[in-house]
């Protein structure tokens, strides 16, 4: 016997040496998804979680829905801090090994359950360690999906024993793992969960028990009796997702419609990228894993030679890998329309628009599978031929993942040294440079691309998310069009982008002549954006061929993390504003930031709480008065989504592709109102119809804002059968048209639109009554008194710039971290203070609220009396302390309670 403990051991350790050879290289093991912590960034992570960071590439954003990366984030700094390890140590003994042992031995340990066959373990836990979908996820630096998935096999085990006998052991060794799985990735966390109800489910259902209101009462009370301490021990992320503002679970983005994987591909258990590991570049699994079916479903092929209790089990897991398979293919045919309904549909369901994550669990019920199948085999076949068999097998399940024996991944895992020299330069640059700037990455930051607080990094791939990127960009099909604009260095000075780096694509495998050729005009056309100022010092190729040599540009005067201005710029205008001011009067839009009347982010009332000496009115081809008053009526806007009939509609996040439909017409808007759906009609005679629920009986208006093509006709409004007609606008520019006052009747109202001709664009319609409109047109009014307005098609502006531009007050501040600033304003000058980072209502200046400045960034105005010291401070933070005092408290309770149970017990 021991013997064949030492043979098993020893056909384990061979592959695992020659697959993850790279392990045990210097080499960094970074790629892709994996990060890089330079010596700064651990330091940085020895810290409390932060509700704000810039862990995307970004200007900062809310970090609500990621705080559970807290703790493996945590054990990095800590670890550093104590023992001086380099992230190159951290990322094999925290992240790789861990992994993949676990993936080996733990689904060794869970098949133990149902199988004592020892070469049937062997060749199930190879299979779940073995796999390709566990070595893409190793291979591209996905470190959390791989840990859980090395998790998940224990943390089954663990709370099934938990539900099956309530010992304290049990308990808490269930809880332990739970949390650890839940702080590692959230999503096979619930995947856990799921699990572990379809398990109940399908025993209960093949048992013939368990059905009864007692039983399942008694298993909903178990499993709510581990959560429940859970809940406590997560609070530190749990409290911020659901309490503070910012992203959370319910604001994912809605399921991908790139369908990648299908059906043959998970009954398979063939990961369609592997082995190139690069999105979009799939491939039909090889005929060799035809095979897979028949040794998995081999237990109905022969005669069962297994006992009573272990036929029932085969069926429990013949049950879930059926389910597994569906659910991993994800939205393909056949009947994904229903998988697609049901992650857009449950709460938080839309974290599994990427549907392989259901690999892990299906890997995991195929390897019990393939084991109860083999036993049985084994059970049904002399033994002494049947070893050649088992050998056989094993050779194969190594075929499945040849591209990993012989050099054939080019990840993480690739086995031949990657060149660092670049990186390590440019961060050798960056470090010793003082002060704080950000550094711009096309397409997007490497993971050896430096970047800290001090620093941070953009991604370029990013940026077309942001107001004034996007209105420079003319299609889905050049998301870095804004390199054509003549402001975009202007816009880079006022976000204080310093360096901007043009590196080859990590991600990208290999390259056509094509490719290759387009890349080097991309670089010459990049030469000449950046004509002059290219950092010779920072700019090595990476390759001997000159295509893929990485380039570095330098921006001069660029903008603090924190500056002031004298004036903002108050307008209804679209963001080409700036254009106009730079060629006509040569005007640094990083002077004077725009607070844009139709940006949603602006909650309009705010500005009347504003001196006449904070800002000036522009006004430019727009109905103020009507642009003003609308904004005030935010709230009363309808949603265009519920619509039915001919028009055609893009989503929220469509932008760019109703953008386009507008250029291709020759329409060329600038404007702000990207955020919301869209309404579209093209033919004559096009209708669609929109519910109206009114409250109360009472007077009405329509308000409605369009924008058209130079040769459209009249839009026709049926409201209750009385017809208003919107005459065309032909300016190319958005505009509102007012219809009312009509009486409307509580209950359900239905308004028809009709276009009669050319080409129509709907962004927003709002149902307003008599009173409402009053009140906004008495406010909008009072606004547009308060401030100097100026007509710049009209009136000459040059001296109001002169003034805008003058002399302003100095400031020093101190980051603490990326939530809490000290602010210190020298003088006593009234000024704004501008803060770089994301526009979001949760920044403060002491007492002071933010305004969107830019369509994108904060400003804060400060009618300064003194000279103390003000806290620049991001309020989400305060749930996230008051989480962790949760978190810590209830760890401490619950180990209180386990010591005193088990001393209770002792006795």
């Amino acid at each position: 016997m021991k013997f064949k403990y030492l043979l098993i051991l020893f056909l384990i350790i061979i592959p695992y040496f020659f697959i993850y050879q790279a392990f045990f290289s210097s080499n960094h093991l970074v790629f892709g998804d994996a990060p890089f912590f330079y010596a700064e960034n651990l330091k940085e992570l020895f810290n409390k979680p932060f509700a704000w960071d810039y862990r995307n590439d970004n200007f900062g954003a809310p970090q609500n829905f990621i705080l559970w990366l807290s703790l493996p984030t945590f054990l990095y700094g800590l670890l550093n801090n104590l023992f001086g390890f380099s992230n190159d140590f951290l990322i094999r003994i925290v992240f790789y090994f861990p992994a993949t042992i676990l993936a080996i031995l733990g689904s060794w340990v869970f098949i133990s359950q149902f199988s004592k066959n020892i070469f049937a373990k062997l060749l199930g836990s190879l299979l779940y360690g073995f796999n390709t979908y566990l070595l893409l996820l190793i291979d591209g630096g996905q470190l959390g999906v791989a840990l859980s998935y090395g998790l998940f096999p224990l943390v089954i085990l663990l709370v099934s024993r938990y539900l099956q006998h309530q010992t304290i052991k049990n308990f808490t060794l269930a809880l332990l793992f739970l949390f650890l799985l839940s702080n590692v990735d959230l999503r096979t966390f619930i995947l856990t969960v799921l699990f572990v109800l379809l398990m109940y489910l399908f025993q209960a259902l093949v048992y013939k028990k368990g059905w009864g209101f007692k039983s399942l009462v008694n298993f909903s009370k178990q499993l709510f009796f581990i959560l429940m301490p859970l809940i406590l021990l997560d609070g530190f992320w749990l409290l911020p997702v659901f309490l503070s503002s910012g992203v959370s679970l319910t604001q994912v983005p809605s399921i991908s419609n790139l369908n990648l994987i299908t059906l043959t591909d998970s009954l398979l258990l063939f990961q369609p990228h592997f082995p190139l590991n690069e999105f979009g570049k799939i491939f039909d699994p090889p005929f060799y894993f035809g095979f897979i079916p028949f040794l998995l479903l081999s237990g109905l092929i022969f005669k069962s030679k297994l006992d009573s209790y272990l036929k029932k089990d085969y069926l429990i897991f013949l049950l879930l890998f059926l389910t597994m398979v569906y659910l991993a293919k994800g939205g393909s045919a056949p009947f994904g329309e229903i998988y697609t309904g049901i992650i857009n549909t449950l709460p938080f369901g839309s974290i599994f628009r990427d549907s392989s994550k259901f690999f892990i669990p299906l890997m995991l019920v195929a390897s019990t599978l393939i084991t109860l199948s083999i036993e049985n085999l084994i059970n049904t076949f002399p033994k002494k031929p049947f070893y050649v068999v088992i050998f056989a097998i094993y050779c194969y399940l190594f075929l499945l993942v040849n591209p990993a024996l012989f050099s054939g991944l080019t990840g993480a895992l690739s086995k031949s040294p990657k060149n660092t020299d670049e990186f390590e330069l440019i961060y050798q640059n960056l470090k010793s440079t003082n002060g704080f700037f950000r550094t711009l990455w096309f397409s997007e930051r490497p993971a050896l691309g430096f970047a800290n607080w001090d620093k941070p990094a953009l991604s370029a791939n990013t940026l077309f998310k942001e107001p004034p990127f996007a209105s420079m960009i003319q299609g889905e099909y050049d998301l870095f069009y804004f390199l054509h604009d003549s402001l975009l260095q202007d816009w880079l000075r006022t976000l204080g982008v310093r360096f901007v780096f043009f590196p080859e694509d990590q991600r990208k495998k290999t390259y056509t002549d094509q490719e290759m050729e387009d890349r080097q005009a991309f670089l010459k056309f990049v030469d000449s954006v950046f004509s002059g100022q290219r950092v010779s010092s920072i700019s090595i190729p990476t390759y001997k061929d000159e295509v893929f040599a990485s380039s570095a540009y330098q921006i001069s005067d660029t903008r603090d993390h924190i500056f002031t201005q004298k004036k903002v710029i108050i307008t209804a205008a679209q963001t080409d504003l700036y254009e106009a001011l730079k060629q006509k009067y040569n005007f640094d839009l990083s002077v004077s930031g725009a607070i844009f009347i139709q940006d949603r982010l602006l909650n309009p009332q705010t500005l009347l709480n504003l001196p006449k000496d904070a800002a000036v009115i522009f006004v430019r081809d727009q109905d103020l008065n009507t642009e003003v008053t609308m904004s005030f009526l935010k709230s009363r806007f309808l949603n265009l989504g519920i619509t039915k009939g001919d028009w055609g509609l893009y989503k929220g996040d469509e932008y760019l592709k109703w953008r386009y439909e507008l250029l291709l017409r020759n329409i060329n808007t600038k404007d702000l109102a990207y955020k919301d759906p869209v309404l579209y009609s093209s033919i004559n005679g096009e209708k669609f119809n929109l519910p109206i629920e009114v409250k109360s009986r009472d007077n009405y208006y329509l308000a409605i804002r369009h924008i058209e093509a130079s040769n459209s006709g009249l839009l026709n409004v049926n409201i209750n059968d009385v017809k208003k007609t919107i005459s065309a606008n032909n300016k190319s520019v958005f505009k509102w048209n007012l219809l009312g006052p009509f009486e409307l009747q509580k209950g359900m109202n239905t308004f028809t639109f009709e276009n009669l001709g050319g080409f129509k664009l709907i962004n927003e319609i709002a149902l307003i009554n008599e009173e409402e409109l009053n009140s906004a047109t008495s406010m909008a009014k009072q606004l547009i008194n308060n401030f100097p307005v100026y007509d710049l098609e009209n009136q000459d502006v040059k001296e109001v710039l002169n003034d805008i531009s003058g002399t302003n007050a100095k400031i020093t501040y101190t980051q603490k971290d990326p939530t809490n600033y000290t602010v210190k304003i020298e003088g006593n000058t009234p000024t704004w203070i501008v803060f770089s980072d994301h526009f979001d209502n949760s920044w403060k200046l002491s007492s002071l609220n933010s305004y969107p400045l830019y369509g994108m960034i904060n400003g804060f105005w400060v009618d300064k009396k003194d000279n103390l010291p003000m806290q620049l401070s991001y309020q989400g933070q305060e749930w996230v302390d008051k989480g962790l005092i949760i978190s810590i408290s209830g760890f401490i309770v619950i180990a209180g309670i386990i010591i005193y149970i088990l001393k209770k017990g002792e006795r």
